[in-house]
């Protein structure tokens, strides 16, 4: 399995916080078909934004959806 490394996860999470402020709130898999980086880049820059508190979740019977916190 390849390593990812700060670097990487950083320039991800800039690339999923700059997809939800300009497409609003997202199912995760949406991001993994529109960011195009690998599903585990984006999980872990999901993580990043997560613990910086800049994302909240919603769990719908369809998937789970994202939005940068606050926003509605």
């Amino acid at each position: 399995m390849d390593r990812i490394d700060a670097e990487e996860i950083g320039k991800t999470a800039g690339l999923v916080w700059n997809y939800l402020d300009k497409n609003g709130r997202s199912s995760l898999n949406a991001l993994y078909r529109n960011l195009r980086v690998s599903k585990r880049l984006v999980d872990a820059a999901i993580g990043w934004l997560t613990r910086e508190g800049k994302l909240s979740f919603s769990h719908e019977q369809r998937g789970t959806y994202v939005e940068l916190h606050g926003s509605k």
